[in-house]
């Protein structure tokens, strides 16, 4: 308002409004400031965080990683717009620690489904020969087995878990029948 004022005036001098936009410029001035000390160490603990969290993934642990991604992601968002350069900078740091994350995890999950697979389809073939050689007790044991294995595959490993499912049918009759 105190512009529009001025801005009225054309090029009238007006002390009272010139000083109140001064006072009010200065003030604006020292909060901006403030906020930005305050964004440079939110990036500063981001930064410091996502280092962290990169140590972990080289150890191993990769449970932390992803409880600091959260952190990140919060501190990140409670970063204003306003200061638009340094958010999309530390933007595109949280993205490229997120694509590490989700690519080593990704590539460890996809190893331990692999150990998995191979595991029930052992058992799918000792359930096999077990049946063939008529030793239903052991058949039986190892269904269940299979069956414990089965459950820890994630829903998002269809086709591996339709192969498995559609191998074990045929074992699930033939054992079925001879329960009965």
């Amino acid at each position: 308002r105190l512009l529009h004022s001025l801005f009225q005036q054309k090029l009238k001098w007006n002390k009272e409004i010139y000083e109140q936009l001064l006072s009010l410029s200065r003030q604006f001035s020292n909060i901006l400031e403030t906020t930005h000390s305050d964004v440079k160490r939110k990036i500063s603990k981001i930064n410091e965080l996502i280092n962290n969290a990169r140590i972990a993934l080289r150890a191993g642990n990769k449970d932390v990683p992803y409880k600091i991604y959260s952190e990140v992601r919060k501190i990140s968002d409670s970063i204003p717009t306003l200061f638009f350069e340094d958010k999309r900078a530390i933007e595109d740091q949280i993205m490229e620690f997120y694509k590490e994350i989700r690519n080593i995890t990704h590539s460890d999950m996809v190893k331990k489904i692999s150990a998995l697979v191979q595991e029930i389809n052992r058992l799918v073939d000792s359930i096999d020969a077990s049946i063939k050689s008529n030793d239903m007790p052991n058949a039986i044991m190892n269904y269940n087995k299979y069956i414990e294995l089965y459950n820890q595959l994630p829903e998002d490993f269809l086709v591996q878990t339709n192969l498995l499912s559609t191998r074990i049918l045929e074992i699930y009759k033939n054992l079925s029948i001879y329960m009965e």
